[in-house]
């Protein structure tokens, strides 16, 4: 998996490998035009299984005005996890991130790409992928 820099809730610049620290991540990538419904679904399961090892790292790939959008509904919704704003596209694109949004992202301890997921899916999908690799 593609090792990123992001800054922590004391604004420190820490790589995604510093925050996974050996963990199970998911990686979502979002847009307020597509996936909002998700991010609730999303963040109830990393609640669920966040003491048994799971990491969230949410990516808005949203710009300009949507942008604000998406910051207002992080903060409306009480989304959890790592929120980061690739406003350029370079995370996503690195994560060879098409056209399709949502992308859902199972990363291991050794930051190997477990599960990829383009596009939406149901509560159940999401949490039986999320079993599969969870420690």
């Amino acid at each position: 998996a593609f090792n990123f820099t992001f800054k922590d809730k004391l604004g420190k610049q820490i790589t995604l490998k510093e925050y996974s620290k050996n963990n199970t991540t998911i990686i979502f990538f979002w847009s307020v035009c597509c996936a909002k419904e998700e991010l609730p679904v999303i963040n109830q399961l990393f609640k669920k299984y966040d003491e048994r090892g799971l990491n969230l790292v949410l990516i808005s790939t949203d710009k300009g005005a949507s942008l604000s959008k998406a910051k207002n509904f992080l903060k409306m919704a009480n989304i959890k996890g790592k929120a980061i704003f690739d406003k350029n596209g370079k995370i996503y694109r690195k994560y060879r991130g098409g056209f399709t949004k949502p992308v859902f992202l199972i990363i291991n301890k050794e930051m190997k790409i477990e599960f990829r997921h383009d596009g939406h899916a149901s509560k159940q999908f999401y949490e039986k992928a999320i079993m599969k690799y969870l420690k």
